[in-house]
């Protein structure tokens, strides 16, 4: 979280976009730093767009949504995603991943 706080400092307001598929839940110490984190860069964030891999994540993220005052967006598909990715960047054709 720090180093993409440093790139959301060097850019000033950004929208976010998360591919969430593969997470089987959060740890407690990662949501212990995440809420100090997102209250700090809440005014940064446009919005963010986040694919879950799962309806239970899907449903729990969709409920956050409600008090997140329309800032997060949630998406059930890849290609939903990758259609909000190439609105705020048209030469994007494809999701990016991460070597494993």
């Amino acid at each position: 979280m720090d180093a993409l706080g440093a790139e959301i400092d060097k850019a000033g307001r950004v929208e976010l976009f998360v591919d969430m598929r593969d997470a089987k839940g959060m740890a407690f110490e990662t949501r212990k730093k995440a809420m100090p984190w997102a209250k700090q860069y809440k005014s940064k964030i446009e919005c963010a767009h986040i694919l879950t891999g799962s309806k239970l994540a899907e449903l729990a993220l969709r409920v956050v949504a409600v008090f997140a005052g329309g800032r997060l967006h949630i998406h059930g598909s890849a290609a939903a995603l990758l259609a909000e990715l190439r609105r705020a960047a048209p030469s994007v054709d494809t999701l990016p991943s991460v070597p494993r």
